[in-house]
């Protein structure tokens, strides 16, 4: 993040597995990661950003105007910090305190990927605000093995987890697919951002090497 900018903003997209929450959690717990000139930072999740409607989704009553308010809010109460921070003169005075670092996890590009009823001219007016904002969008990927080690072996005991993807496909094979295919299009979208972007190959990594990457 640039911390000559007064809000400096990281969009964090990639499917299940690439390493998203486990580099998030890396960073709350050592904000000086990325944080070291400003003391205020926003990070909001999945659970607020697009896992929240899980169960509108399931009760079929899900919308696009309930994506569209819920994307818009978030960017919004940035737009307003932006406002109010470009009324001050602290940046002539060389002062870094103010700034806010903006991170989310799951955002406009997952909305689009993971709901049928949302496509890309959909949400292309909130990335084009958000490249405005000078974000950055960074994309994790994983190949086919890591995949179906991630998301199969290492979830062998969680019921819930086994429930779910057995819906995916009928096979390990099929439910990988269906992974590869999602990723594929996650990849698509984000060469359609106006945003500055970083993509990562998380395949053979650690959480410390991801973490590396992540910062160059």
């Amino acid at each position: 993040m640039n911390s000559n900018q007064e809000i400096s903003g990281l969009i964090l997209e990639g499917i299940s597995g690439t390493g998203k929450t486990a580099l998030l959690q890396s960073i709350c717990k050592n904000p000086n990661l990325l944080f070291k000139d400003s003391l205020s930072c926003l990070i909001l999740t999945e659970h607020h950003t697009q896992r929240i409607f899980e169960n509108l989704h399931k009760c079929g009553t899900l919308t696009k105007s309930l994506h569209l308010v819920l994307l818009n809010e978030i960017l919004d109460f940035i737009l307003m910090r932006k406002k109010y921070l470009d009324s001050m003169d602290w940046c002539d005075k060389s002062m870094t305190q103010q700034n806010l670092n903006v991170i989310l996890e799951r955002f406009h590009l997952s909305h689009v990927n993971i709901y049928p009823h949302l496509e890309w001219n959909d949400v292309q007016e909130i990335d084009d605000k958000f490249a405005e904002l000078n974000f950055t969008l960074c994309l994790l990927t994983i190949d086919s093995d890591s995949i179906a080690e991630r998301l199969i072996e290492q979830r062998r005991n969680i019921p819930t987890w086994m429930t779910y993807i057995s819906n995916l496909g009928k096979s390990e094979k099929e439910i990988v697919n269906y992974f590869v295919n999602m990723q594929n299009e996650l990849l698509e979208l984000y060469e359609k951002s106006k945003m500055k972007k970083v993509l990562i190959d998380c395949s053979a990594e650690t959480i410390e090497d991801t973490i590396k990457m992540f910062l160059k």
